[in-house]
């Protein structure tokens, strides 16, 4: 009998990860935007107007957590789109608390606190937006290029995958760590992690520090190894 770790996950388990993901976070910002509309207008803005509250934070959320997907481990922008991410959520969850709150005549319906800060977060959202958006720009990454040492513009093995490549010439095995298999193709950790979570990667158990374990035939090289 195969073992549990070495079976490809259901259809359902796959399916469940890669759709409802991304709907659970859909409905959760639906569900917020009556809130959002409600405190825009109350802090000043017009009935058309108040819309743009829940369309800047469901793309500040969805912008940020796709960027953070995207970028490399190690990239200091990667944290700043995941803080992001979370915030903008944050913030979806507080306005319609505070809406809540407001209708059942908790809170007054007009502060000078509560104006101000419904005021700021449309234009705050949008600069870190951009922020972590913005990339080096095409010339000066290319100068950087050319004033480094030859010896340093030489591509050479990740540092993961050689212990992978070592470690199979000694077992046999043409299995990979993620992290190996992330250096192997010349993409983030992550994005391999969500491939093994979509099905889009065979799980084959762990290795000895609890790493997932793919298998090389399903990999595509990158060109500089």
């Amino acid at each position: 009998m195969a073992h549990p770790q070495n079976s490809a996950a259901p259809w359902y388990v796959t399916a469940a990860i890669r759709y409802g993901r991304p709907t659970a976070l859909l409905v959760a910002l639906l569900m917020c935007a009556p809130g959002e509309i409600h405190l825009a207008a109350l802090a000043g803005w017009s009935s058309t107007w108040s819309y743009g509250a829940p369309a800047t934070m469901s793309l500040y959320a969805l912008i940020g957590a796709i960027i953070a997907d995207q970028l490399p481990a190690g990239d200091p922008k990667r944290s700043s789109a995941r803080l992001g991410a979370g915030l903008a959520l944050l913030l979806a969850m507080s306005a319609q608390v505070v809406d809540h709150l407001i209708s059942a005549h908790y809170l007054p319906a007009r502060s000078i606190a509560l104006i101000a800060v419904v005021s700021a977060v449309p234009p705050l959202a949008a600069w870190h937006i951009i922020s972590i958006a913005a990339r080096p720009a095409a010339d000066a990454t290319a100068g950087v290029a050319v004033q480094q040492p030859l010896s340093q513009q030489v591509n050479r093995t990740p540092k993961h995958w050689a212990v992978a490549k070592q470690a199979f010439a000694q077992k046999d095995r043409a299995l990979a760590s993620i992290y190996a298999a992330a250096d192997y193709e010349g993409i983030s950790v992550s994005t391999i992690r969500s491939r093994v979570a979509r099905g889009g990667l065979t799980r084959h158990g762990t290795d000895h520090r609890g790493r997932v374990l793919v298998d090389i035939a399903e990999l595509t090289p990158n060109p500089r190894i």
